[in-house]
């Protein structure tokens, strides 16, 4: 008999919550359930969950949460209420793919003993429709190819690379309970990021597994992005205080640090903190993910701008559209 999975939504009122759920109620997998806590309930999720009509083996749950508890506090409580061995974090503007949680599930029953159960992830724009080429650009950054199915040989390895998607893969429900996420006061906006780094940190030895399996969907929309953003900044705080002992390790987290480098540097610049800004302008990190190109020096230049004047970095990138690789190098991992 096939294991229970829980897939808990921390939704906050979006307009997408009718995607994510078709998209789930279309899984060929059984049992699972579907746990949602809403951190702004409203009449219309309200009724729309109310009309679902599930099929057998597959169960709705609504929480709407009196008081707001924040995306980790959601996160948190939707942990305890899960009642299945395994969780799948899905964000209420994201969506499974076809056949997710069966091959996933496929996945963990290959490997005895996993943490972590996780696929590739397709990017899509405000209507859902999938882009093919952002699509193969982020797995292939991010280590998502056929040539790394199965177990991989570190778990930090694996989360510190960023391999682990923010949503959408099988997570042990008691491992997941006994990590949980960790505040935006604490660690920003890279909450995903760090609870996928402490789930390999709390479970070294247990396998994080990848299935060649399109599994999930990343929604790109404008509400989504923030300018305040700090999530370079927070993601290299992370890094900096972890101590990796494998060479292996030690290689994965020196890659995360130079590939957060010029975000943290952006952000710094943006936010007046021109001594930390420059400080990451003239690292060995920066330098080595730059490289000493024609497109990396004006990248460069352009981050120098931005330190001495976020005003005339914006008009120049504007009018010259120079920033093109620069705001490439800004975005937060997908």
């Amino acid at each position: 008999m096939n294991e229970l999975i829980s897939v808990c939504i921390p939704a906050y009122g979006k307009r997408f919550l009718a995607d994510t759920m078709a998209a789930l109620l279309k899984q060929d997998y059984r049992p699972f359930e579907i746990v949602i806590g809403d951190d702004k309930p409203n009449p219309d999720n309200e009724a729309l969950l109310a009309s679902l009509q599930p099929g057998a083996g597959i169960t709705i749950r609504y929480i709407p949460n009196k008081v707001r508890l924040g995306q980790a506090g959601n996160v948190n409580m939707l942990f305890r209420e899960a009642r299945g061995a395994w969780i799948m974090i899905m964000h209420d503007d994201d969506f499974p793919l076809p056949g997710a949680l069966s091959a996933l599930h496929a996945g963990a029953t290959r490997h005895p003993g996993a943490a972590v159960v996780y696929g590739k992830v397709s990017i899509a724009d405000a209507a859902g429709e999938i882009d093919r080429d952002a699509t193969d650009q982020c797995n292939r950054d991010f280590g998502r190819g056929p040539e790394r199915a199965g177990a991989q040989s570190s778990a930090l390895a694996t989360a510190t690379d960023g391999r682990i998607p923010h949503n959408g893969f099988l997570v042990r429900a008691d491992l997941a309970r006994a990590v949980r996420y960790k505040g935006r006061d604490v660690v920003g906006d890279v909450c995903d990021y760090d609870f996928g780094i402490r789930l390999a940190l709390a479970a070294p030895n247990a396998p994080f597994v990848f299935v060649d399996h399109d599994a999930s969907a990343c929604r790109r929309w404008g509400g989504q992005i923030s300018s305040e953003s700090r999530s370079g900044i927070f993601a290299l705080s992370i890094l900096t205080r972890l101590d990796a002992k494998s060479a292996e390790d030690k290689a994965a987290v020196k890659r995360a640090i130079e590939r957060h480098a010029a975000i943290a540097l952006c952000e710094h610049a943006r936010a007046g903190n021109r001594k930390a800004a420059a400080k990451l302008l003239l690292s060995r990190a920066y330098w080595k993910r730059a490289g000493l190109g024609k497109t990396s020096l004006a990248q460069a230049v352009f981050h120098g701008l931005l330190i001495a004047s976020p005003e005339a970095a914006e008009k120049v990138m504007k009018r010259l559209r120079l920033g093109r690789r620069a705001r490439v190098s800004e975005m937060a991992m997908g």
